[in-house]
């Protein structure tokens, strides 16, 4: 779902240059009043799924994954105080946490993609090329954790202080 949402995104974006997108008002609103939650939400979302792999379903997490878990388990309590604080100066560290995050990220993936890379990776633990299980064909663990990271970053980077409209909150939305 997360990835359906990020390539909806992409498109949107490319189209809002040619077409009117008055159609996104609300939804942008929601989003920058309410960025930082979400940004939260996510982080602790992601970080219960972490914990949910390797302590509920016993898969050990490797190296990178370790990495990537150490990016994203402070966001949670970051951004937590952030969103209540309404404290926007948490971008620069959610950027660089979340940045870094996806870096990692992608490299996982491209060892699980392309095994022969790994050659130096897993010697004292599991190797970072292994695959616990592909949902839809693609989707491994260091895809869910991009994409965890990809909307950490972008629903911080578009939080404001901006309060809802009229319009949005006169339409049920508070």
């Amino acid at each position: 779902m997360g990835n359906v949402t990020i390539v909806a995104l992409l498109i949107v974006f490319l189209l809002s240059k040619q077409l009117p997108m008055r159609f996104l008002a609300v939804p942008i609103a929601i989003i920058q009043a309410y960025g930082l939650y979400l940004a939260f939400a996510v982080a602790l979302f992601s970080t219960i799924g972490s914990l949910y792999f390797s302590e509920v379903l016993y898969l050990p997490p490797c190296d990178l994954c370790w990495y990537q878990r150490a990016l994203m388990y402070p966001q949670t309590i970051i951004l937590f105080i952030a969103a209540v604080k309404r404290d926007l100066s948490v971008k620069q560290y959610v950027t660089a946490l979340s940045t870094l995050g996806i870096v990692i990220g992608v490299y996982n993936y491209l060892l699980q993609v392309f095994p022969d890379m790994a050659a130096s990776c897993g010697i004292d633990s599991v190797s970072c090329s292994t695959v616990s299980g592909y949902y839809f064909g693609y989707i491994t663990i260091p895809v869910m954790s991009i994409t965890g990271f990809v909307f950490i970053l972008f629903f911080a980077l578009m939080a404001s202080n901006k309060k809802l409209p009229k319009e949005v909150t006169n339409h049920g939305f508070k």
